[in-house]
């Protein structure tokens, strides 16, 4: 009876860490309704996959790719589609959140106890770390991203690494987690096989039995699922790859390196326990890799290996080392608080943890009722050194930290675009209720608005889609949002632009940058006007964006519509007369 309620407190404590650290993350970034605009594009799909429309974006009706996990799209479909919408993706984020740490502090507590060690004092090293990362809990829970799935996936990857299965149970298993992995994100066409490596290492050190069979069976089930989705994308939608790869990723391999480069360095730096980990684990498997070589070429292959078995903490410092290099390939991404190196935060925790139990540097003899009972006899140094190190640990140890939350959270924007997206998004869709056709409209953020807006909405990132993303171009410039090219847009011209020329005096604003100064372009200044336009029947009804002249041409037929022009280009955008009853933005 004790063992058994001794099990489940091991289970039950590491999950309430999760639960608060998640309610707190909540509050911390304001208590957002829904998550981060990205998530809504996938809501997108999802919300038009469960009604039975198909991989549609808004209500487009061109097939196109522009999420990056089919896995996790299809998920959501099925959560909608049950009725339990951005609740029901949060709490499975939380739930697989949760998994993870479960199952790495069962790989904590198997290993120290193969070492004759008490577990508790590398599982608090664990837990502390990961609950002490604001941006960890951040990306796992409340954005609403794949970013949970993927972490997911990789620390059961990690897992089968370290322990590989030895039953046909185990086996079928692990070739459905291959299955899954691929379908989860692009980066599996790397990963996968990586890992797929180091299980065989693993495997052919410890005198695996069924090595061979299981090697086999996860290469074909990665091989048959990637050739499986590549066919069902270019019969679906028409190219091999989702458009988010085509949008985001510069065909300058310099140009992505140096990127990725400034990425990695910078998540090195965020934190001193960030910069620690990840010394500690690029050490760990260059010294790895340097023995493998050593022993490989003073022997046989198989047989050198298994002169000394590939321990738990080598193969997890080559999993997070491979999760570190990958994204900086691609040029990282534009987010705070590096999403892309989220999903490997706890496979870098773990492999300290591991270290420190290899080394037995948190070695303690006594069994935990007498430490506490030596705790009472001197507790003033025992309580200081817990509250000192506490406090460095969650208000110094990271960039972002739960004390810096409480002031600033970096990716408040990313919820307030999603508030402001909505709000331009039901604007529209009251406006232009009247009319026969909707119009066209040109987003820069494309998310929550295509969730509001019943109208055709042309993502000029090319992220929604295939006709910017394929459009040649360098994609250099704003990370992520450099697809733009002008002649596209002259090309797709909706009617509806939503940006906003700069105010002088100042002569650039964010949409200078994300258009590239498409706003000075004499073809734009020619066919375009910015300004209010109302509903004279309701003159509360009113946006202020970009109309391109052929729209406003067809609205002046139509005496429901007024349109005032509030700035014009005389060599750049001056501010003109605002009429009466419309209201500046």
């Amino acid at each position: 009876m004790a063992e058994t309620m001794k099990t489940k407190l091991k289970t039950l404590i590491p999950i309430l860490f999760v639960l608060v650290a998640t309610w707190m993350t909540y509050r911390l970034h304001g208590s957002p309704q829904t998550g981060i605009d990205d998530a809504n594009i996938v809501f997108s799909y999802s919300e038009n996959l469960a009604a039975g429309h198909g991989m549609i974006y808004d209500h487009n009706p061109e097939r196109v790719e522009g999420f990056t996990s089919m896995l996790w799209t299809l998920l959501c479909a099925l959560i909608f589609k049950l009725g339990l919408g951005e609740r029901g993706v949060l709490m499975l984020s939380v739930s697989l959140l949760c998994v993870v740490q479960i199952l790495f502090l069962h790989i904590v507590r198997r290993q120290a106890a193969s070492r004759g060690r008490p577990s508790w004092p590398y599982a608090c090293v664990y837990l502390l770390l990961i609950v002490s990362s604001p941006s960890y809990i951040t990306w796992m829970t409340i954005t609403l991203m794949d970013t949970c799935l993927w972490g997911f996936i990789l620390a059961c990857l990690t897992y089968v690494a370290i322990d590989p299965p030895r039953t046909s149970r185990g086996h079928i298993l692990t070739i459905l987690l291959i299955v899954l992995a691929t379908l989860a994100r692009p980066e599996a066409m790397i990963l996968v096989p990586a890992m797929i490596g180091l299980v065989w290492l693993r495997a052919q050190s410890t005198d695996h039995p069924h090595t061979a069979r299981l090697i086999l069976g996860m290469m074909g089930a990665f091989i048959a699922t990637l050739t499986a989705l590549t066919i069902f994308r270019l019969c679906y939608f028409g190219f091999p790859f989702p458009s988010t790869f085509y949008a985001k990723v510069s065909p300058s391999l310099i140009y992505n390196l140096t990127k990725g480069k400034d990425y990695l360095l910078g998540f090195a730096f965020s934190g001193q326990i960030a910069g620690v980990c990840m010394l500690v684990v690029v050490v760990s498997a260059v010294l790895t890799i340097g023995s493998l070589l050593k022993r490989v070429l003073a022997g046989r292959h198989a047989a050198a290996i298994r002169r000394r078995p590939i321990e738990a903490h080598e193969l997890s410092a080559l999993m997070a080392t491979v999760l570190l290099i990958v994204p900086a390939l691609t040029g990282g991404d534009h987010f705070q608080m590096f999403r892309f190196y989220q999903p490997a935060y706890p496979i870098i925790c773990l492999t300290l943890a591991l270290l420190l139990n290899k080394a037995g540097v948190l070695r303690v003899e006594i069994p935990w009722s007498a430490f506490l009972a030596r705790a009472r006899q001197s507790p003033v140094r025992y309580v200081a050194a817990l509250v000192i190190g506490t406090y460095w640990l969650f208000a110094w140890a990271h960039g972002t930290t739960w004390n810096s939350m409480r002031r600033n959270s970096p990716i408040a924007i990313e919820f307030a675009i999603v508030a402001e997206s909505i709000s331009q998004g039901e604007k529209l869709k009251t406006l232009f209720s009247e009319l026969p056709q909707l119009p066209s409209v040109g987003v820069i953020i494309s998310g929550a608005i295509a969730r509001i807006y019943p109208g055709r909405i042309v993502d000029l990132m090319g992220l929604n889609n295939s006709f910017i993303a394929h459009f040649k171009g360098d994609r250099k410039g704003m990370k992520n949002h450099a697809a733009f090219e002008k002649e596209a847009f002259f090309l797709v011209e909706p009617d509806v632009l939503l940006a906003s020329p700069p105010i002088p005096p100042k002569e650039k604003n964010r949409y200078s940058l994300w258009l590239k100064d498409i706003f000075s372009d004499r073809r734009f200044i020619k066919n375009w006007r910015y300004g209010v336009l109302l509903a004279r029947s309701h003159p509360h009804r009113e946006i202020t964006w970009f109309f391109n002249d052929r729209f406003l041409q067809k609205l002046r037929e139509t005496p429901e519509y007024e349109f005032h022009e509030t700035m014009k280009w005389s060599g750049k955008w001056v501010e003109t007369i605002v009429a009466s009853g419309a209201q500046s933005r």
